[in-house]
């Protein structure tokens, strides 16, 4: 791999790390936007119920304390994903469980297809593939194929993605969409380096329009 393709590889890497972070610190704020105007609300409705010498309703302190505990929730599980995402670069090459490493990017995911209005429906028939590869650019990798897919699609629609073991290793797909909008723009250069990298094959399958990953089971020693 020549330095002009590892120049690829270390901006496209960036690039995803810097796109997910700005996601999941918008959905943070939005998260604690909402507790602090659960906790504006519940404060006035104190301070009314003081000056007018009647009891809070418990039913509306219950439905405010409820809507804020639910956002605490939401702000937890965004932090936990995002830990994940921020460790997986410690290992260049590990063993990972394939369906953890969608599943991880589905739900960071959450807002680009909220934004869009699709739905993404993940299909894993057995939940303990497992391959060894760099977790980090492979999980870039996935992300630039949902992202393409999910532009591809009508508002209202559903990305299937679906995993499968392999005899050499995995396959993940993602369907369906308009295979004559995709031909002249994926893969992309940034694609191409990563599928490279990683010794992925990326085929378009032009019958069940999906953009179909074969993962080797080991990409080091498929390298040789």
């Amino acid at each position: 791999m020549n330095n002009h393709q590892w120049d690829i590889i270390t901006q496209t890497g960036l690039q995803f790390f810097g796109k997910m972070s700005a996601s999941i610190s918008h959905e943070i704020k939005n998260a604690l936007a909402i507790i602090n105007e659960s906790a504006g609300l519940l404060s006035d409705l104190s301070n009314i119920s003081i000056s007018n010498g009647m009891p809070l309703s418990p039913e509306k302190s219950k439905s405010i304390a409820d809507k804020m505990s639910n956002q605490i929730k939401r702000a937890n599980d965004i932090v936990k994903s995002m830990n994940q995402l921020a460790h997986s670069p410690d290992e260049a090459v590990n063993q990972i469980n394939l369906c953890d490493l969608v599943q991880l990017i589905i739900r960071l995911s959450h807002r680009f297809a909220s934004m869009k209005v699709v739905t993404l429906n993940l299909n894993c028939s057995d939940n303990s593939i497992s391959v060894t590869t760099n977790p980090f650019l492979l999980e870039a990798l996935i992300f630039h194929c949902l992202e393409c897919s999910m532009g591809l699609l009508e508002k209202g629609a559903q990305l299937d993605i679906s995993l499968e073991k392999t005899q050499q290793g995995a396959m993940v797909s993602f369907k369906p969409f308009e295979i004559q909008n995709l031909s002249t723009t994926f893969p992309s250069e940034k694609e191409n380096a990563l599928i490279k990298m990683l010794n992925i094959t990326l085929n378009i399958n032009n019958d069940e329009k999906s953009i179909i990953l074969n993962i080797p089971i080991d990409y080091g020693n498929a390298l040789g």
